[in-house]
This record gives C-alpha cells, structure tokens and sequence, in this order.
C-alpha cells in the first residue's frame, strides 16, 4: 500500500467520524425541540445504573428487575 494510499484512508476515516458527530448533534437538537430528548437520558441513566449493577456480581435476571425496580 502507498503512502498516497494510507492518507486517503486516514482522510476518509477522519471525515467519517466527523459526519457521524454531526448527525449525532443534529439527532439530538431535534430530539430536544420535539421533546424527546429526556427518554435518552432516562435510557442512558438505566444503561449506566444496569452496569454498575453488573459490576457489583449480581446476575442479570436480579439486574434488570433492580434497574426497573419490578
């Protein structure tokens, strides 16, 4: 592979990356202007409170009746 190669590979992952930031921000400010945006949180909240549980060696089934408090 030639240089001329590599820096294209590398310039397209860079706006790759890019281009995925973008249409995250965007998802999430019109996310917040329709309202919705408080269901991610609560989605990320349980997905962080769910692997602290997990962490602290309790199985999955004890776990997930935890993190919905059933």
């Amino acid at each position: 592979m030639g240089n001329a190669m590599i820096a294209f590979l590398i310039v397209l992952g860079i706006f790759m990356c890019l281009w995925i930031v973008a249409l995250t921000i965007v998802t999430i400010l019109e996310n917040l202007f329709m309202g919705k945006l408080h269901r991610y949180v609560r989605g990320i909240n349980l997905l962080m409170r769910y692997g602290l549980i997990r962490l602290g060696g309790v199985d999955d089934k004890e776990a997930h009746r935890l993190v919905l408090e059933k």
